[in-house]
């Protein structure tokens, strides 16, 4: 499941589906996989049963615009220990969306846009 699918059906079912299911990491869209990822690595040494909720994000409409400039100016850089990772702007909020990161035997994501409300926080939970 993917939230970029979930958003293009909500727009043409009215925003009227509501959707629960797995996540392969890799398939995470850049916008969401900042604070997913920290999410993960908090979870790694959980116990089994610890959960938390991350906030999923909408893409930023001048996305790929600003990963590129962002690219440009850190290959510009000589010295590579100065180069940073792009963080996406997060200003865009999903209504009632986000990613339930859940410690099994692994750590387990699943994607939802059935929440009863939107997260406070990038990341909240049990943890």
């Amino acid at each position: 499941m993917r939230h970029t699918i979930a958003n293009a059906l909500n727009s043409f079912t009215d925003g009227e589906s509501h959707i629960i299911g797995t996540v392969k990491f890799t398939n995470v869209d850049g916008t969401n996989h900042h604070h997913l990822s920290k999410a993960i690595e908090m979870m790694k040494d959980a116990g089994r049963g610890t959960w938390v909720l991350v906030q999923a994000y909408n893409k930023h409409p001048e996305y790929d615009r600003l990963c590129n400039q962002h690219s440009s100016q850190q290959r510009r850089l000589s010295n590579s220990a100065l180069r940073v990772a792009f963080v996406p702007p997060l200003d865009s909020i999903a209504k009632k969306a986000g990613y339930i990161v859940f410690k099994d035997s692994k750590v387990v994501l699943f994607y939802t846009n059935d929440l009863m409300k939107s997260s406070p926080e990038p990341i909240v939970g049990d943890r």
